[in-house]
Parts: C-alpha cells; structure tokens; sequence
C-alpha cells in the first residue's frame, strides 16, 4: 500500500518515509474537507499519484491519478494503523502504523456518516461551530448539537449525549443554547487576542496541558510495557501447554490461547498508539509568538469567514470545551500545535 515499501526479505512492510507523509496529509486533508471528490482533486492538483511500483521482472507500473473510491480504499485502511485484516477479523500486524489512531477514527467517523447520509451528515447546516469540541464534565460524553423547530422559529442546543440517550435525569447538565455557548467561546479568544498578559497566560496553559498529556502517556506507556511482558508469558505458557494437551483438553487451551493472543493485539495495538502520540507531543515546536500571532489575528478575520472555515479555525485552536452543568464552568483546552498552523496560514496569506 502507499505508505510502505515490502522488505527486502520479502514479507514484511517497511515504512516508506515520504509516502507515509503524504499519507498522513491525506487523512488531515479530509478532516478539513469532508469530501473525496473534493480531496481526490486537490491531490491530483499537487500531482500525488496512487502507488508506483516495479515489477519482479523488472517493469515499471507508474501510479494513477486518484478518484473518490481509490481515497476511499486509502482512508478506511486498518494498515495505517499498524493492524492487519483477515476475512472480518482485525489484529495487530507487523508492521509500523504511520497515522495516528485519533485522527484515523475521526476520519472513519467522517466516512460512515457521508456513506450513510450523502454527505449530508457532515454538512454543518445550522452552523453549530463546537461540534465534537463540547463535552459534558459531569459525565464525560460528548454534547451533541440539538435544533430543534418550535412555533416556526429554529432554537439551537447543545445537549449531553449520555442525558440524549437515557433520559434528561441520565446527566445533571441541562441543553445549553447554541448561540449563548458559542458566543462566548468566541469572545474569550478576543478578549485573549487583544490582552497580551492573557496571550502569555494562554500559551503557559497549552503549554502546561501538553506536559501533562506527556506525564499521563509516559505512565501509560511504562504500564502498557508491563502488561505486555505478563501476557507474553501467558501466551508461550498456553502454547507449551497446547503441545502437550489433546482431545478436549487441547480445546479448552486453544481456547485461552486464542483470548491471550486477543489481548496481546489490543495491548500492542495501544502501546503503538502511545508511541505516535508522545512522538507528536515532543515534535512540537510553538513559541509564544506563533499563539500571539494566531490569537491577534483572530479578531479581523472571524467576521469575514464562512460557518465552514469559523468552525475549521476553532478546531484548530481548541482541543476540546469541557462544560459542567451545574456550576456554568467552561474549560478550554488549547491545541498548542494549531496556533503555530493558523500562525503559518496567516502568514502565507498575507
């Protein structure tokens, strides 16, 4: 696949450096535009071709241009994140994921819902700007956008998934409105872009926020070492034993066997997750002028965006929005690598 190269030995994929960057691109770019035709041309448009490659005796197969289904095959493809399929079955494979797991399952999340509405899905018709950033606190689950038509007038709401699937006594936190929720969000960060003691205050805290992702991931990692090692064990336990088993004794080992090598493939598949997310962490490189740069930039350019880039530019630059009902508090958690990409854009613009 595009993003790997076959190992000398034969076999194996090993990671192809500059393919796997423009893999990666791939995914970014249909987060931003949820659309494979769209995408598909912007690739063309760059002159990225689908995988090239020599024959055994020797031919060259040059790559062809990229359609919607071809992106389709590329995006919805376990192999980029380290696992393997057989028949409906997926493990962890051998091979190194180049995609991090977070940005995959947003991507698969984008794919399911255009294949099962048209596209309909991810069109943000009602302009609902914190959509997949707003959580509820009091029970950690997203909070979902909620229009709804009352007397011909449209009200807007964000409500807590866990009170819209099992009842409003599910989450103290009531439906918030839209528009109120929204509005404030946008004026902290232009109170914050025209305040550079806030500025300073910002960037500590998105800075403050990563160190303690990597504390929480250098911990989870140490942890994940020794679950792996255990269950390593447990796995050439049960295969000494299968040796030695028959009839239904060997069934019954096969079968824990089977659960062991289960849990390993979790286990490993996570581990290899942590190892992408640490490497991303310590690959940042924001400085507190980039975030100033961004959050001053804010205020001139918000006005004139459409819903789709407002909703791009707060994605960017917020991790998540977590909110707690009861007390009216609203956490936001920055995403440090984003100011130094809307810093970036800003500046190739002007």
């Amino acid at each position: 696949p595009l993003g790997y190269n076959v190992a000398p030995e034969g076999g194996r994929l090993v990671v192809n450096k500059d393919e796997a960057e423009q893999v990666r691109t791939m995914f970014e770019l249909y987060v931003a535009t949820p659309s494979l035709v769209k995408v598909a041309q912007e690739l063309n448009r760059r002159g990225w071709r689908q995988k090239s490659w020599t024959t055994k005796t020797g031919k060259a197969r040059q790559g062809r241009p990229w359609d919607r289904v071809t992106l389709r095959q590329v995006l919805a493809d376990v192999r980029y994140i380290g696992r393997q399929t057989l028949g409906d079955e997926s493990f962890a494979g051998e091979h190194d994921g180049i995609v991090p797991k977070r940005l995959f399952d947003q991507v698969q999340k984008v794919l399911n819902a255009n294949r099962s509405t048209n596209g309909g899905a991810i069109r943000n018709v009602h302009g609902a700007l914190l959509r997949g950033l707003l959580r509820c606190s009091a029970c950690d689950r997203a909070m979902t956008h909620a229009p709804a038509r009352a007397h011909g007038r449209l009200y807007r709401y964000y409500r807590c998934s866990g009170a819209q699937k099992n009842g409003a006594a599910a989450c103290p936190s009531k439906p918030v409105p839209a528009e109120q929720i929204e509005a404030f969000v946008v004026d902290q960060i232009r109170r914050i872009g025209a305040d550079p003691a806030l500025q300073d205050a910002t960037f500590k805290q998105a800075v403050g926020q990563v160190k303690a992702e990597r504390r929480g991931l250098r911990v989870e990692a140490v942890r994940l070492g020794r679950e792996i090692e255990v269950v390593r064990g447990e796995v050439e336990r049960l295969v000494s034993a299968l040796t030695r088993a028959d009839g239904p004794a060997a069934d019954a080992v096969r079968a824990e066997l089977g659960k062991a090598q289960e849990r390993l493939g979790t286990l490993e598949a996570r581990q290899h997750e942590v190892t992408d997310e640490r490497s991303q962490l310590d690959s940042l490189d924001v400085d507190p002028a980039d975030v100033a740069r961004a959050l001053e930039a804010f205020e001139p350019i918000w006005d004139v965006l459409l819903t789709p880039e407002r909703e791009r530019v707060l994605g960017l630059l917020i991790e998540r929005i977590d909110y707690d009902g009861p007390s009216g508090r609203l956490d936001i958690h920055w995403r440090l690598a984003g100011f130094g990409t809307l810093a970036a854009e800003i500046g190739g613009r002007a």
